[in-house]
């Protein structure tokens, strides 16, 4: 599972994290903000609450680089490379 925290701009847990490819993986986002959090490539969508968990599951079935960020802010949470 791929833990972030966001406090404002600033972001802990994210960089960069590797998935083998077919694995199934869990982002948890908690976020000081409402915003929606948004994985590229795999066009996958959790709103946020302020102080409330959210998740996004996955299988890693695309392989490359993809950002999650925060749609409202544009702020990058953690860039997933599969592989």
């Amino acid at each position: 599972m791929i833990e972030i925290q966001v406090t404002g701009s600033t972001v802990v847990g994210g960089g960069k994290v590797a998935i083998p490819l077919g694995e199934e993986a869990t982002i948890r986002v908690v976020s000081d903000t409402a915003d929606e959090a948004h994985l590229h490539g795999y066009d996958l969508y959790a709103d946020l609450e302020p102080g409330v968990p959210a998740e996004i599951v996955f299988v890693a079935a695309i392989p490359g680089v993809f950002e999650l960020e925060l749609e409202g802010s544009g702020l990058l949470l953690v860039e997933v490379e599969v592989s």
